[in-house]
């Protein structure tokens, strides 16, 4: 019978990617998404996981596990540390959208850039991966890219403006060993840039599937 994988998201860009990554990775997946843009509306300016966000997170995942879930990946990078605590003790694998990635991303070399649209999704992911990298006894420099205007015009509409500034924001990433795209949302528009030969492009979409594959088939979870 084919595994049952819930695709947990709160921004409704980041959806393809993750189905598309979903297609090509695991194809005889039968996959549900959950959607709760809401949770955004719960955040501050510093972006602080509240005790809230961690306990409406945490419903969504039980409800996961109540629909037969084999496995869960949540989408949204920011809310990572919520997801981390609201997972703890949940009988299937449920993975946050970048704790994949960061593990790839320092066995690629010394020096990664971290490209985002927003200033706390790279700060999410670059603590990730300092952790990451602390654990393996790794040293790495990570440089961040902040890619200004990009969640404005995602916002209000202006797709290929979005995609420009992306594709713009990859062409400048140079002198890096792997370049770690902090939100899925900007995936479609990284992959639309010619590779750079010494550089590795690193998304949450398909390491994150290709992680709970592996998690799902071998009965292990990294949240129980």
């Amino acid at each position: 019978m084919p595994h049952r994988i819930f695709l947990v998201h709160v921004n409704p860009p980041a959806m393809p990617p993750v189905l598309e990554a979903m297609r090509q990775g695991w194809p005889e997946a039968l996959v549900f998404n959950l959607l709760d843009e809401s949770l955004y509306a719960e955040l501050d300016a510093e972006g602080t996981i509240t005790p809230e966000i961690i306990r409406r997170i945490r419903l969504l995942l039980e409800y996961c596990v109540a629909a037969r879930a084999d496995g869960a990946i949540f989408s949204g990078s920011t809310f990572g540390p919520a997801v981390e605590a609201a997972r703890q003790g949940l009988l299937i694998p449920i993975l946050k959208a970048d704790e994949a990635m960061v593990a790839a991303a320092v066995e690629c070399g010394e020096r990664i850039a971290v490209l985002g649209a927003t200033e706390r999704s790279i700060a999410v992911v670059s603590r990730g991966i300092a952790a990451a990298a602390a654990a393996a006894g790794r040293r790495i420099t990570i440089t961040p890219h902040w890619v200004a205007g990009a969640t404005a015009a995602m916002a209000s509409g202006r797709r290929d403006e979005h995609d420009r500034l992306v594709a713009a924001a990859v062409d400048r990433a140079t002198g890096c060993d792997a370049l770690v795209v902090s939100q899925i949302s900007m995936i479609p528009a990284v992959f639309a840039v010619p590779p750079l030969p010494g550089r590795t492009i690193l998304t949450s979409a398909n390491t994150a599937v290709a992680r709970l594959r592996a998690l799902v088939t071998s009965s292990a979870s990294p949240g129980g």
